[in-house]
């Protein structure tokens, strides 16, 4: 019979009656605590006390403990616990404006690949870039057109659909035949 925890008094009364034998039933109980969604100081508390409970029954900390986070992924228990306290800022807090409204924001990692798309970054090859230059100033490398922002490209295909537009009335009606006019009736 499974009972629903709802606070820190109840997680530690559950960890009391959990044995940990091998790393799998840390990987385990990991799991069913990320599941759970305990308020922050709760989670605190529950987090410390599941690698302490560890620590008392197999004499060594938790540490490189591989497991699969929810996308899939292998990861340490540890730092899958660790971004477990931090739900908040990492995914809760989805805001898109909160670069603004805080000194020092913690980006998710769609954020992130959405604000370099926005600005149109280009990496750079310094290796390369330093090396096509000559000690009379001139850079000789071999030109090549930039690749443009998605903004940029935003911008052409509207003025492409803009400018087809337009051409395709105009093929219109010069390829329309006239109506026939009688101007005297015989």
């Amino acid at each position: 019979m499974t009972t629903e925890i709802n606070n820190i008094n109840e997680y530690k009364s559950y960890l009391d009656k959990v044995v940990f034998t091998s790393k799998g039933g840390f990987i385990t109980e990991t799991s069913k605590l990320v599941s759970l969604m305990l308020p922050l100081e709760d989670r605190i508390q529950a987090v410390e006390a599941l690698t302490e409970a560890y620590f008392a029954h197999r004499g060594e900390m938790p540490t490189k403990i591989k497991m699969q986070d929810r996308r899939g992924r292998f990861v340490e228990a540890l730092d899958l616990l660790a971004d477990h306290l931090m739900y908040e800022f990492l995914e809760g807090d989805a805001r898109p404006d909160k670069i603004t409204l805080e000194e020092r924001p913690v980006l998710t990692p769609n954020q992130i690949k959405r604000r370099v798309q926005d600005r149109g970054e280009i990496s750079v090859d310094f290796n390369a870039a330093l090396k096509s230059q000559a000690s009379d100033g001139k850079n000789y490398r071999r030109p090549n057109r930039r690749v443009r922002s998605p903004y940029e490209n935003h911008k052409v295909e509207e003025q492409a659909l803009e400018k087809a537009k337009e051409n395709n009335e105009a093929y219109r009606d010069a390829i329309n035949p006239s109506k026939i006019r009688r101007l005297k009736v015989v």
